[in-house]
């Protein structure tokens, strides 16, 4: 019987279907890109946005990390889906790597049609262009060469990003967004920071009551983070997921039926969980991927994710049961203290004032739908 080989042919087309349409806006590409640039081991990413779109108009990321050289662009910059975390989970300076799926550094796509990069590396720059249009015309993607133009230098190590011939009709938010986003969803480090349009992302303060935790979830792991009671309704209401430093998911209030339990108090929270379990080191190179390609989530049909999430929600209820029974108190020590009640019950005698006070705590409370004694 005849034989022959095969072998697997890869169209463009997969980069698609790997997760680039997922960094369709602005703050999510610049958050792959940075987190490209925070497992380089910069210390600083500079960032310019335009003030519109048109056919002139960039976005340029520059960072002061290790730069590539020209071994690297071709081994490990130009191998789609290589995991850098098969040189370690952490980088020489420490940092426990972010990025694993090896597709981020197209996220440029997602809001360009070319990506031009100029890399500096122990005297060496390069520079290359990557257009979209160049990779939707041929058949497989090992059929493309890149020029890649090579000189020396004296700057020191670093990579510059820019983004052209953005999309059109693409939503530009305001630098103040970007840096404030940027800022949430990456690690918070003394010797990494990120300026956009020169101005340095920072902490959007929530105006509340803050309360931390640390919890052991049986077979899972532990969690720890914080959250806000705001003094207003917030627009992303919940907790955010937090591992490596990185924010994996925006806040949430992982399914909780709103309407029987808080509405108003669960508009009000915001917060973290970090929770290392989902995307924990592994010194021996084995570890299950939980995070979804597209890093905005996780697996949904993984035991220990949805162990957490069921958790999770009951976490926040017991916040919101917490919150109401304090509020309830509050009001129900208020309202003894009104005149009209206040008088009326010091007008009873003495050995049934006290029975009067509960009975009148006990009513309002029970109208809350709460139970007197309960606590978060």
């Amino acid at each position: 019987m005849a034989g022959m080989k095969a072998e697997f042919t890869f169209s463009p087309r997969i980069l698609e279907h790997l997760g680039i349409s997922a960094y369709n806006s602005v703050r999510k590409c610049l958050a792959e890109l940075v987190a490209n640039s925070y497992d380089a081991d910069a210390h600083r990413v500079d960032i310019s946005i335009p003030d519109v779109v048109d056919e002139n108009s960039s976005i340029t990321l520059s960072d002061d990390g290790t730069g590539m050289s020209p071994e690297d662009i071709k081994t490990k910059f130009l191998y789609i889906g290589r995991d850098r975390r098969e040189d370690g989970d952490r980088t020489c300076f420490n940092r426990l790597v972010i990025g694993s799926k090896g597709i981020g550094k197209l996220a440029g796509f997602g809001i360009s049609s070319r990506i031009r990069i100029t890399t500096r590396h122990d005297g060496k720059l390069c520079t290359f262009t990557i257009d979209r249009r160049d990779l939707d015309s041929i058949q497989e993607l090992t059929e493309h060469k890149f020029d890649v133009a090579i000189s020396e230098t004296e700057l020191k190590n670093g990579t510059t990003l820019e983004l052209l011939q953005l999309h059109e009709g693409l939503h530009l938010p305001s630098a103040e967004v970007v840096r404030r986003h940027l800022y949430h969803a990456m690690p918070s480090r003394p010797d990494f920071a990120i300026f956009v349009n020169d101005g340095e992302c920072s902490a959007e303060e929530v105006p509340g009551e803050l309360s931390k935790f640390a919890k052991d979830i049986p077979a899972v792991g532990q969690v720890t983070g914080f959250y806000v009671i705001a003094k207003a309704r917030q627009s992303s209401p919940g907790l955010a997921v937090r591992v490596r430093g990185r924010i994996v998911q925006e806040p949430s209030l992982f399914g909780l039926d709103t309407r029987s339990h808080g509405f108003f108090t669960s508009e009000k929270i915001a917060g973290e969980i970090n929770a290392e379990f989902l995307d924990p080191e592994s010194p021996d190179g084995n570890r299950h991927d939980l995070i979804k390609t597209s890093r905005d989530g996780f697996l949904e049909d993984s035991e220990i994710v949805q162990k957490f999430n069921i958790w999770a929600a009951e976490f926040i209820k017991q916040i919101i049961v917490g919150v109401d029974v304090d509020e309830t108190r509050k009001r129900t020590d208020n309202l003894l203290q009104t005149p009209v009640i206040k008088s009326k019950l010091d007008s009873l005698p003495p050995h049934i004032r006290g029975t009067a006070s509960k009975v009148v705590r006990a009513c309002f409370i029970n109208r809350y739908g709460l139970k007197p004694g309960t606590s978060g």
